[in-house]
């Protein structure tokens, strides 16, 4: 019984096909934001609305005038490509501008 109940429960967060994704992204280091890029890439690429949320340190990514920014030249090219691919990147101003 309980075996069901946890199969059932399973079932239910499970994403459909199709389900849109939202990734919000806070940090600005290297490895994490090219993880959930990167998996961002491939739910598109199945099919999933993509939408991208820069906020906190992660609008370092977004940007190109932050010092920050030149160690992030692998990522922008891989929001580069979600953009290109239909994704959608949103950028916190406030965040940017602080």
């Amino acid at each position: 019984m309980a075996r069901r109940l946890a199969m059932a429960s399973l079932l239910s967060t499970t994403a459909g096909q199709l389900d849109p994704l939202f990734i919000n992204l806070t940090s600005d280091e290297p490895h994490r934001l090219k993880m959930a890029l990167s998996f961002a890439r491939q739910r598109l690429a199945l099919g999933h609305p993509v939408t991208i949320f820069l906020n906190d340190r992660g609008v370092l990514a977004g940007s190109r005038t932050k010092a920050k920014a030149a160690s992030l030249t692998e990522q922008q090219v891989l929001i580069a490509e979600l953009l290109a691919s239909g994704g959608t990147v949103l950028i916190c101003p406030l965040c940017m501008k602080h």
